[in-house]
């Protein structure tokens, strides 16, 4: 349920300052997940979760929310 509205996603990448994270919500399908992938937890819940932003931790960045990154949606218009 966490994965299916957003809450969790998988780690996809890792930059110098953030951890990129891909979640459902941007997936044209569902996000699959195994127990060997490390998820995340979207920046938006991290103060409902009491996530410490001072604790040395990269902040979670979503994958495609970057404006000037690619789009990588498929758009089909009729």
């Amino acid at each position: 349920m966490l994965i299916e509205t957003g809450i969790v996603g998988r780690v996809i990448d890792e930059t110098e300052r953030y951890i990129v994270g891909r979640f459902e919500y941007m997936e044209p399908h569902k996000l699959i997940v195994s127990t060997e992938d490390p998820l995340c937890l979207h920046p938006v819940f991290a103060q409902v979760f009491h996530h410490q932003e001072n604790s040395g931790k990269k902040t979670i960045y979503p994958y495609g929310s970057d404006p000037d990154g690619e789009d990588h949606r498929k758009w089909q218009f009729d």
